[in-house]
């Protein structure tokens, strides 16, 4: 299972993070949970928001605005073309489409989740399963 090898590759890496939001499709949640159960189990419970489903640039851009300032690694599960969209205008560069289960690691230049623009970020990593 792919989400399954990429949780092992993040494990291994140390990735930690505060939050995963993902949409409400089943291949979604699943691919959360299993993050979700490998790297931090003790985390707070994954925020299931059904909007993310095929969910344009504009609204990607609405919802990370609203994510709440004490939370400083968050986790999108969604799907494409909106993250690859979202992640070509973070970065100003051209993104192919991720495939399934690829992960993209970025270094947001922001002090709060409000200020998410285009050109605001670093990609620090970006791996797929295989």
């Amino acid at each position: 299972h792919q989400a399954d090898i990429m949780a092992e590759k993040l494990k291994k890496q140390h990735f930690t993070f505060d939050q995963i939001y993902c949409s409400g499709a089943q291949r979604t949640l699943s691919t959360a949970q299993t993050l979700y159960d490998a790297l931090s189990p003790n985390q707070r419970p994954i925020r299931e928001k059904s909007f993310l489903y095929h969910v344009n640039l504009e609204y990607l851009y609405r919802f990370i605005e609203t994510i709440d300032n004490d939370i400083e690694h968050a986790v999108l599960v969604s799907h494409n073309p909106g993250l690859s969209y979202l992640l070509s205008d973070l970065l100003s560069a051209p993104i192919q489409d991720m495939n399934t289960c690829t992960v993209a690691q970025l270094q947001l230049n922001i002090n709060d989740w409000i200020e998410i623009q285009s050109n605001c970020a670093q990609l620090l990593s970006i791996e797929a399963p295989d």
